[in-house]
This record gives structure tokens, C-alpha cells and sequence, in this order.
């Protein structure tokens, strides 16, 4: 037992840059699982609650645009969430022109990872009225 060196400690050194990789890289994965939403922006989830007489469709052809044309006077809807990046548009097409009313009810639920709730940093553009509520 004489012959073994004690203070040789090779194992411990050769281990810990690798658990500052493991570290590093587990901590880039909560980074960007907590920033990815901010790159999916434009409000999805959408549920058409009430259209009254006429019809609700979402167009997303159009990059970083989600045309609502809206054919009915008045409708409410519901959706998961609404955001809106400062290059992006989201655009009420309502024929009824003035006299058409959308209510936009936003349920998104703050997180805790990111603690945030809906933003508008761009346009959304309407002919008639348009209200929304968080909740």
C-alpha cells in the first residue's frame, strides 16, 4: 500500500470541466425554453365564440400577418394568446365597416418562467371597434 500515490487526484479534475459543460448547456436550455415564446409571436388559439349573422376566418398566409376578416357585425373571441412583435400586423377585415364590433378575449395565464403577459409592440389595424380583455 505504500506504492500508492494519494495526491495524485486526476479523476476530480478531469470530472469538473465536464460538469461545467453539463451546467452550461442545461442553463442554455432554460434560457431559450424561457425566451422561445418571445420568437412565436402573432395571436394563436383562436375560438370563435359568437359570430352573430356572418362569419370569422384567420389568414395566416401572409408572413408575420394574421388577417381576421370578419363578415358578421359583431363577434367575440377567445384566444390562448395574443401577442404581437414589432414587426408583425394583425389586421380586422370587417365588412360591416364602422359599424362592426370584435371582442377579443385574451386568456393568456402569466408564467412563471418568463412573467409576462400579452404585448403589443406592433399594429393591429380596424374599421370598427375593437375591444379586448385579459383574463
Amino acid at each position: 500500500m505504500s506504492n500508492i500515490d494519494k495526491s495524485s487526484n486526476t479523476s476530480k479534475k478531469v470530472a469538473r470541466p465536464r460538469s461545467k459543460k453539463i451546467q452550461a448547456a442545461a442553463l442554455t436550455g432554460l434560457v431559450s425554453t424561457c425566451y422561445s415564446s418571445l420568437a412565436l409571436a402573432l395571436p394563436t388559439g383562436e375560438v370563435v365564440v359568437n359570430n352573430g349573422a356572418g362569419s370569422v376566418t384567420f389568414d395566416r398566409s401572409t408572413a408575420n400577418t394574421l388577417n381576421i376578416n370578419q363578415s358578421a357585425n359583431k363577434a367575440i373571441i377567445n384566444w390562448s394568446n395574443f401577442d404581437i412583435n414589432q414587426n408583425e400586423l394583425v389586421k380586422f377585415i370587417q365588412s360591416a365597416g364602422n359599424n362592426a364590433v370584435t371582442l377579443n378575449k385574451i386568456w393568456t395565464a402569466p408564467s412563471i418562467l418568463d412573467m409576462r403577459q400579452p404585448h403589443f409592440e406592433a399594429a393591429s389595424k380596424a374599421s370598427g371597434l375593437i375591444p379586448s380583455r385579459c383574463e
